[in-house]
């Protein structure tokens, strides 16, 4: 949980704890998840150091350290949200400003993740926080993030279902912040063509599976429709936007 300007009055696992419980069972769950999420586009971790920004409870670090990272650190200014991750063995760190803290680090990281962070973040505050990431990154790191998308058929729920979000983001504008914080490089993936279902309607989910994809057939014809269908196919519809950036 980055600085928001709330964490001396709220409680923000009161929130986290809805989806998420400091259980053994949870956070190998978890751990997959992110290795599965991230893993395919980071390094071998062998040797390599990793810094999570807003680490929480500290799933992501555990399933860094799964996949070969050999230094991870997290921090995170939220109290509940560290006691929960040293509860878990996991090198979770309470830090009062994310953004202070990353200027006066002595250390630098060839991988960063800010993993459902930067909307938490005021808007005047995206860009020197961004910029105070890019200044703790190694020449030839990356930096992994995902914020809520702006494009997604649920893009107002999931906006405004946690009360301190601030923003949600488009390719454009999240391509906006990071090239004004100093990085060049940028990937977002886009959702690519849409297949077509399976026909074999006695399958197990092919229900589930086909409401999903007309769902998914008509949110991109209103795209089309807006938007042109140039570059429908290099744009996200999932709830979260996923990116990779570096130097």
């Amino acid at each position: 949980m980055p600085d928001q300007g709330l964490n001396n009055r709220y409680d923000y696992s009161v929130y986290y704890k809805l989806w998420h419980s400091a259980t053994e069972a949870h956070a190998a769950s978890m751990s997959g998840y992110y290795r599965w999420l991230v893993g395919p586009w980071l390094p071998d971790g062998t040797g390599k150091s990793l810094l999570d920004v807003g680490c929480g409870m500290g799933f992501a670090l555990r399933a860094m350290q799964d996949h070969g990272f050999e230094r991870v650190r997290g921090i995170d200014i939220s109290p509940e949200q560290i006691a929960a991750c040293r509860e878990l063995g996991l090198p979770g760190e309470l830090v009062e400003s994310t953004e202070s803290y990353l200027w006066s680090c002595e250390e630098r990281f060839d991988v960063i993740l800010l993993l459902d962070v930067l909307e938490h973040v005021p808007r005047e505050s995206q860009i020197p926080l961004m910029r105070a990431v890019e200044h703790v990154l190694n020449p030839d790191g990356k930096v992994v993030i995902t914020v809520p998308n702006a494009g997604s058929p649920l893009a107002m729920v999931w906006r405004y279902q946690d009360f301190t979000h601030h923003s949600s983001f488009t390719r454009e504008s999240l391509s906006f912040v990071l090239l004004n914080a100093g990085f060049s490089k940028i990937e977002i993936p886009g959702q690519g063509p849409l297949r077509r279902p399976s026909v074999r309607f006695w399958r197990k989910g092919y229900w589930p599976n086909l409401r999903r994809w007309f769902v998914r057939f008509l949110w991109r014809q209103i795209l089309i429709s807006e938007l042109g269908p140039a570059d429908i196919d290099s744009r996200c519809i999932e709830l979260n936007l996923f990116c990779v950036a570096s130097r």
